[in-house]
């Protein structure tokens, strides 16, 4: 049974209890009281089962960070390793004079580029800038809370009630 089914059947024995209950003076079966006993274990065996795989699923999850975290470093040296090797061959073509060498799978040249370098853009003329203003604007969550907790009202907000689950 999952999570659910067994939640429910623990609610349906303990219904069962309080009606045995009250038409028999408090008295209940022994048999009833054991069913219940080992509902409660069932739900708590299971609740401790799902812990474990919250557990689990936190550790892959941090493990993935790592992993993300690991695979950037290689990017970053691969990509190091990708222009050592581009100004290698640029610099062996340039002292061989060659223009361009073709082969069965490449072609391969170099190419001048041009691009604009600078010392400090705050000394550039205004005339060489572009302007770009980014004004992004999102919700003060904590204001708003703090605001509404103390009495205040903002049209179109309220607060949101809601339960997490801590594993020790």
């Amino acid at each position: 049974m999952n999570l659910y089914e067994l939640t429910d059947e623990y609610l349906r024995l303990q219904d069962r209890l309080e009606t045995e209950a009250e038409d028999n003076d408090g008295a209940v079966s022994d048999d009833l009281l054991s069913e219940l006993v080992n509902a409660e274990g069932n739900v708590n065996d299971k609740i401790e089962s799902c812990a474990k795989v919250i557990k689990n699923l936190e550790a892959e999850r941090s493990a993935v960070g790592e992993e993300i975290a690991r695979l950037d470093k290689k990017q970053v040296s691969l990509d190091k390793n990708i222009e050592r090797l581009k100004k290698a061959v640029v610099g062996a073509m340039e002292r061989l004079g060659a223009q361009k060498v073709k082969t069965p799978l490449f072609t391969i040249y170099p190419r001048e580029n041009v691009s604009v370098a600078f010392e400090d853009e705050k000394k550039l003329p205004r005339e060489f800038c572009a302007s770009e203003v980014v004004t992004k604007y999102k919700p003060d969550r904590v204001a708003m809370r703090k605001y509404i907790q103390a009495g205040g009202e903002i049209l179109g907000v309220w607060l949101v009630k809601s339960k997490s689950l801590q594993i020790r």
